[in-house]
């Protein structure tokens, strides 16, 4: 990976003048992102959306490769990123009046990227407040000292996080008739007609909410909210609640205030009203509403209609393909609180029950704590399934394990129907196919329940595109959907390297049939004139292959098996993530062997030490070496020693287990290195004494072979 983001540079440094003359999608970067992807500079034909999603994602991979502690605030917002990305709902409705700009929150309350990660971690005011001051300011200029303490505890640089922040180019396609405003002195938003800048809606709310997909606007200042259509018509002020709810592309705005609760249509009339209660929350096209007392709660349809009795609270049900089905009603005084009623006010159990659960299309309902499960479909019509006692969730929305008094199967929720019937000891959801087990063996079928491997096996291995099969001592290979490759004829199958640039779907096996060792492409084919022995692992697409008593350096890499045999090693173990120690002659050196980087000789540290260690997880290429009887410290990046080999001996010795400091002794005399500073540091005499009573007590209990 390094040397490949080491060539984009150089293409960046050649090619800069190019993408200087482009409004580029970010301040650091620029648009090498598009470059990496796609080999090319963007131009006025490519996507704006797929330009920002593939910077994000491509920024994303650099900072999730660096360094970092995994449950870290760091690790928390990289994921936050990554979800983000995924969402794919990027900035698009703002004006700017010249360039490509970065935009905080658009005009339709939609965050920047920056602006999630903050939403996430600091709530969604606080992105609000930076987007009242800084709303088209580039990170790195931007002079506020809130934003500067979030970013501090972030876990990233300021650098970085401008890395991330992405400049948006308006899109007269994406031109909305209206666009938000904030005036100046109060800070308050508005809402101004885009062809004359002429005043909607004046600035007079805290927060104004505007999405040229929806027929209304809403804002609340003070306490309560007032509601227009986007042409600044007045529908209702001071309501205490609002929402909107949707059926196919028809909105309803409901608002409630005091003992009413009211809907308006699209163009703005009032379609019905209900009294006495006040609106709570929707689900699409159904809404909850609570007593003036909020002691109870019932459904309301799009029309404003019934559909529940008062319960003490509610619950939306899932049905196929998580399409809303029924609601769970719970009457809390009761011994038995729960029933189900669907959308349109049927009653689909036909009493309470102490439990009930929606899983796969399905209800699950029990009567009491350990009475029998019983099972229904969305539609209300209960199954005949004696003796149930467990159930999970299978694969797809429909699929659902049962399990019995001593066998399972998997029923169709949809449909009541089994896919797989009951008659197996053993049935789990793995990989997206069902392992089952028999009295004959172990068998795979498909979400579908199409059996494509039989029960026959003594053990079956899910690799991420195939299948390695045990029967009677012998091992075979099998594709996804069942195919066999390799025939049940080998003492050993595995895989033996695969390429990091087809993210798994290409792959290298090896088989071993007696003294015979073979290698194998994707499709079962024996890989012509490699005759080998045997191999050792060093990672996913790297191998030492054994040939008449040699060690050869092989890579699976663009589809081929690139072979090193002028690179002299006896053996490799590993260190720490790319790194590892190989031996030649022996005396050991580094070698680093990266995913996605073909091995060259530069990747090799001279084998000189007798003993190579790693320093600590964190403090990827540097090393502990031993050399004469003494110990150093090693810098890989530059194939030199950082600290000499004079030290007598260090502590701890347990790398694993460890702050990140290491002790080094010389004669009587203890110095300290912590992992992220390059020097030695003197120890005070209570420190000296410390060390050297742990160091002891280390090395007796050493002796003792603990």
């Amino acid at each position: 990976m390094a040397v490949k983001y080491k060539l984009l540079g150089l293409i960046l440094l050649i090619c800069g003048g190019i993408a200087a003359q482009q409004s580029s999608v970010n301040a650091v970067i620029r648009d090498s992102s598009w470059y990496f992807a796609n080999g090319d500079w963007p131009n006025e034909t490519d996507s704006e959306q797929e330009r920002i999603s593939t910077h994000l994602s491509h920024v994303h991979a650099i900072l999730s490769n660096r360094p970092g502690e995994p449950y870290s605030q760091r690790s928390f917002l990289l994921k936050a990123l990554g979800d983000y990305i995924q969402a794919g709902e990027f900035p698009r409705y703002f004006n700017h009046p010249s360039e490509r700009r970065p935009c905080f929150i658009d005009d339709a309350g939609t965050l920047c990227a920056v602006g999630h990660l903050i939403a996430v971690s600091a709530g969604r005011a606080e992105a609000e407040r930076i987007n009242k001051i800084l709303r088209f300011e580039y990170l790195e200029n931007m002079k506020d000292s809130a934003l500067i303490e979030w970013q501090k505890q972030s876990g990233f640089s300021l650098k970085e996080l401008a890395m991330i922040q992405p400049a948006y180019d308006f899109d007269e396609r994406m031109r909305v008739p209206y666009f938000l405003f904030q005036d100046h002195e109060t800070l308050l938003y508005g809402l101004k007609r885009r062809k004359d800048d002429r005043i909607i809606i004046p600035a007079d709310f805290e927060i104004l909410r505007y999405d040229p997909t929806l027929p209304f606007v809403f804002g609340k200042r003070n306490t309560g909210w007032d509601v227009f259509l986007p042409d600044g018509r007045i529908l209702g002020i001071g309501y205490q609640k609002t929402g909107f709810i949707r059926n196919k592309q028809h909105y309803r705005m409901i608002c409630s205030q005091s003992e009413l609760t009211e809907a308006f249509n699209a163009r703005g009339e009032v379609v019905w009203q209900v009294k006495d209660c006040q609106f709570l929350w929707s689900w699409e096209h159904q809404i909850v509403v609570q007593d003036l007392n909020q002691q109870k709660r019932k459904v309301l349809n799009w029309n404003g209609q019934q559909i529940t009795p008062w319960a003490d609270s509610l619950s939306p049900l899932p049905g196929n393909y998580n399409q809303f089905v029924a609601w769970k009603c719970e009457t809390k005084n009761a011994a038995r609180p729960y029933t189900v009623w669907d959308t349109i006010g049927n009653k689909l159990l036909p009493e309470s029950y102490a439990k009930i659960e929606a899983i796969s299309s399905c209800f699950i309902a029990q009567k009491e704590e350990d009475s029998a499960l019983k099972v229904f479909l969305s539609n209300g019509k209960e199954l005949e399934l004696a003796g149930l006692r467990r159930y999970e969730k299978g694969h797809h929305s429909y699929g659902l394990i049962l399990h019995f008094d001593s066998l399972s199967g998997v029923l169709n929720g949809h449909t009541g129907e089994w896919l797989l019937e009951p008659k197996y000891s053993k049935v789990f959801a793995s990989s997206r196919r069902y392992h089952f087990s028999s009295e004959n063996g172990q068998g795979q079928a498909d979400p579908a329940g199409n059996i494509i491997i039989p029960p026959e096996y003594e053990s079956i291995l899910s690799l991420s595109h195939h299948y390695i099969l045990r029967k009677n001592g012998k091992m075979e290979l099998r594709d996804y959907n069942g195919q066999v490759i390799l025939p049940l004829a080998y003492d050993s199958l595995g895989i033996l390297m695969e390429d990091p640039r087809y993210n798994n779907l290409r792959q290298l096996y090896f088989s071993q049939d007696g003294a015979r060792f073979q290698i194998h492409n994707q499709e079962g084919d024996i890989i012509p004139e490699h005759h080998y022995q045997g191999f050792d692992r060093l990672n996913r697409n790297s191998v030492l292959l054994h040939k008449d008593g040699k060690k050869i350096l092989a890579q699976y890499y663009s589809s081929e098996l690139v072979l090193y045999p002028n690179l002299p090693i006896d053996y490799a173990r590993p260190l720490n993530t790319w790194y590892f120690a190989y031996g030649l002659n022996g005396k050991e050196g580094v070698m680093v062997c990266p995913p996605a980087v073909q091995h060259l000789k530069e990747h090799f540290g001279k084998a000189i030490f007798d003993t190579v260690l790693e320093a600590h997880y964190r403090d990827a290429g540097r090393f502990l070496v031993r050399k004469d009887a003494s110990w150093g410290l090693y810098d890989k990046a530059g194939d030199s020693l950082l600290f000499p080999c004079v030290f007598d001996d260090f502590y701890p010795k347990d790398r694993t287990m460890h702050s990140g400091w290491i002790y080094f002794k010389k004669g009587s005399i203890w110095q300290g290195y912590f992992y992220s500073s390059p020097k030695l540091q003197s120890l005070m005499p209570e420190g000296q004494a410390k060390i050297e009573a742990l160091w002891r007590e280390e090395n007796e209990e050493i002796k003792k072979g603990r």
